[in-house]
């Protein structure tokens, strides 16, 4: 059977300072009346019954998702993650509770932070990868999203040779793995065709995944399968935290998927953006005719372009005049005004805020 496992950690740093440790991004209304986190169990449950979509989240955050109105998520369907380990141990961890109760499990997993349109074509896209895997049970799916500029925020996927077949979406053998790219890089990529950005959604055999992390990454491995022998148990939570504390931090593509065969990409039939920063909200949101994305009761703009506001919990007037390229984020405790596409400024104003001891608006 098909389960869904969302991939709820994140800390959305780079969304500062909206997204805070307590409430990361997944818990933000950005783009409408939905958290990213609803939107994402919305979408996943037109594929997935209730009772079979789990969330994956780390210990802090569990009671802000459970007093989320638009979550609803069946009893033990919550997977709480002691220490942030990257996506190899959460997925490895998801796996094993899958086994646990369905030993021949498909796993959907998917963040719990992106933006998805057109949640029927995204449907389609599951079912064309489930479909693969019953073809074939060795395979890894991975969804590739057709760039639409020389995006170096993202990671690509490098397809290889004709199609697998003629049935819509496309499916190709995946070449390489491909990192976020330099400016350069990225244009040669749309130039020569054949790439995709990655989503960072994938499908596959819950053994087969658990089989691949153990022998690439034995000691990730050898973790879970001591965690495994708790499950159900008084000492789970205990070991779970142990085993966790040992394991390496490491992503699912460095630790299986950039080594692995058997490595197939569905060509995504839908939109998509992993919200990573505030110039997501010019691609999601509805630009005026200068290019200026507005998100605030009360927003006058004089001779200003290209300016990112978000103000939506405040009544205050944000007046902007004679500038260009901004982001200007309103807070009841904090404000930030920045450059656009400067994500590293942002982190190391959160350092210098750690710094002088302000953790109240981190």
């Amino acid at each position: 059977m098909l389960h869904a496992v969302v991939m709820a950690g994140g800390s959305g740093s780079r969304l500062w300072p909206q997204s805070r440790k307590a409430r990361p991004k997944q818990l933000l209304r950005l783009i409408d009346d939905r958290t990213l986190l609803e939107a994402t169990l919305d979408r996943i449950g037109k594929s997935v019954p209730k009772d079979r979509i789990w969330i994956s989240t780390s210990e802090a955050l569990v009671p802000a998702v459970l007093e989320e109105e638009g979550v609803e998520i069946a009893d033990g369907r919550i997977l709480q993650e002691p220490i942030a380990r990257n996506t190899a141990p959460c997925i490895g961890l998801a796996a094993i509770h899958l086994l646990h109760e369905d030993p021949d499990a498909t796993m959907l997993v998917a963040p719990a932070d992106h933006a998805i349109s057109n949640s029927d074509a995204f449907t389609e896209a599951v079912q064309r990868a489930e479909s693969l895997i019953y073809e074939d049970d060795r395979r890894l799916i991975v969804f590739g999203i057709n760039p639409t500029s020389p995006a170096t925020a993202f990671g690509y996927i490098e397809r290889e040779g004709d199609a697998l077949s003629a049935d819509p979406p496309a499916v190709y053998s995946v070449r390489a793995f491909r990192e976020k790219p330099d400016a350069a890089t990225a244009e040669s990529y749309l130039k020569r065709g054949g790439f995709y950005w990655n989503a960072g959604i994938f499908v596959w055999k819950a053994q087969t995944i658990l089989d691949q992390i153990s022998t690439r990454e034995p000691s990730i491995g050898a973790a879970l399968e001591n965690v495994a022998a708790t499950i159900g148990r008084p000492e789970y939570d205990e070991t779970l935290r142990c085993e966790f504390e040992r394991i390496p931090s490491i992503s699912i593509d460095y630790a299986v998927l950039e080594k692995a065969e058997h490595r197939i990409v569905v060509e995504a039939p839908f939109d998509w953006d992993d919200v990573g920063g505030w110039d997501s909200l010019e691609r999601l949101g509805r630009p005026d005719e200068n290019g200026n994305v507005l998100d605030a009761e009360r927003c006058a703009t004089l001779d200003s372009r290209g300016a990112i506001v978000q103000c939506r919990d405040s009544k205050k007037v944000i007046a902007l005049s004679g500038v260009e390229d901004l982001v200007v984020v309103d807070t009841h405790d904090a404000l930030l005004i920045a450059r656009r596409g400067d994500d590293e400024s942002i982190r190391q104003l959160i350092a210098l805020i750690e710094e002088n001891g302000w953790d109240d608006v981190l």
